[in-house]
């Protein structure tokens, strides 16, 4: 890709295409032209890396094409709304999905616990501090 793109995980989700895969995509897109839009979350790309590929070896400009998901969705979801019918995957190829989509949120889950403060109890102690501190008289 010609300029940098940040890339989302759910991006990777789906397997790489073949190449004779890919070859049909640039064909048709060239042909066609870009039908789907690429998908950007927050800036990152969720959907559309074959494609954009195809658009830049073709010299077409796929900017126009693309569009930004709702802040507030979850992109894993978004990218395997739109993948999971799209692509034709045998149940080997699904269960790698499904093991991806897993790592994910499991990242996801260390991150949020980590800006949470850690585990369980430093949480409860965090907590009991707080209420150490405010007015013993609001809980007479």
């Amino acid at each position: 890709m010609s300029r940098e793109i940040k890339i989302h995980p759910a991006a990777t989700l789906f397997p790489q295409m073949s190449e004779g895969e890919f070859a049909k995509l640039k064909e048709d897109i060239r042909i066609n032209g870009l039908r789907s839009p690429i998908v950007f979350w927050r800036g990152q790309l969720i959907d559309g890396r074959h494609r954009i590929q195809a658009c830049e070896e073709l010299g077409i400009m796929w900017d126009n094409f693309a569009e930004e998901a709702d802040a507030d969705q979850d992109p894993v979801k978004v990218a395997l709304s739109l993948n999971l019918h799209r692509r034709h995957l045998n149940p080997s190829q699904l269960a790698m999905v499904a093991d991806k989509v897993r790592g994910i949120y499991d990242e996801e889950g260390k991150a949020a616990k980590s800006l949470a403060g850690g585990d369980k109890t430093s949480a409860k102690s965090k907590q009991k501090a707080l209420v150490a501190n405010l007015p013993q008289a609001l809980f007479a």
